[in-house]
């Protein structure tokens, strides 16, 4: 089930500027995440 098949009332453009907003916050995280992982000291 998508977005647009869950909200059926919401028009078009809002439903793509929400998924717009999902990604780019699923981005940071995803790159917090990485930059997290990078930095953080391996084991010895």
């Amino acid at each position: 089930m998508s977005v647009a098949q869950a909200f059926p009332a919401m028009e078009r453009g809002s439903s793509r500027w929400l998924l717009l907003g999902s990604l780019a916050l699923n981005l940071c995280f995803v790159g917090v995440a990485i930059a997290r992982a990078v930095r953080a000291p391996t084991p010895s």
